[in-house]
């Protein structure tokens, strides 16, 4: 049997039934959560530790954060790693995956707008945002922490 290369595309682009609503959650909040772990929480932290420590000068994040006008930068950068680091792991795992992406949802509408006040790119905060959201709307996954505990 051939196909013509649009029923080929419908094929491959359309439903798929082996693709469950849980498993693509589940993929979408591991992820997510991997990504915000890796590439946003710990390398904040560490500069963060070490700038308390006095083992660096500055951190940029408290002088971006400055720049763009919030208040209590220091304790805002502290709330915006955690937030990234918790919340990141939280949604690795699926447990309280919405209140830990709505969590992370705050941290990067901050991003959103210091990059905006800023004049940087966007593209990497805008990513990320949609991501957040993609979680917040889909939920815990298949194999997540909250739906072995709460159903």
């Amino acid at each position: 049997m051939t196909l013509d290369p649009a029923s080929m595309l419908v094929r491959v682009l359309g439903p798929q039934p082996w693709v469950s609503p849980l498993v693509a959650a589940q993929v979408l909040h591991t992820c997510t959560g991997l990504l915000l772990v890796k590439y946003h929480g710990i390398h904040k932290l560490v500069e963060g530790l070490e700038w308390r420590k006095g083992h660096r000068p500055d951190w940029p994040f408290v002088e971006e954060i400055q720049a763009a006008g919030f208040p209590l930068p220091v304790v805002n950068a502290w709330f915006a790693t955690a937030a990234q680091l918790v919340g990141g792991g939280f949604m690795v795992v699926g447990l309280g995956t919405r209140a830990a992406a709505l969590l992370v949802l705050g941290t990067l509408l901050g991003a959103v707008y210091t990059n905006i006040v800023l004049k940087k790119s966007n593209q990497m905060a805008l990513l990320y945002l949609l991501l957040v959201l993609g979680v917040l709307a889909l939920g815990p996954g298949s194999w997540s922490l909250d739906l072995a505990f709460f159903g």
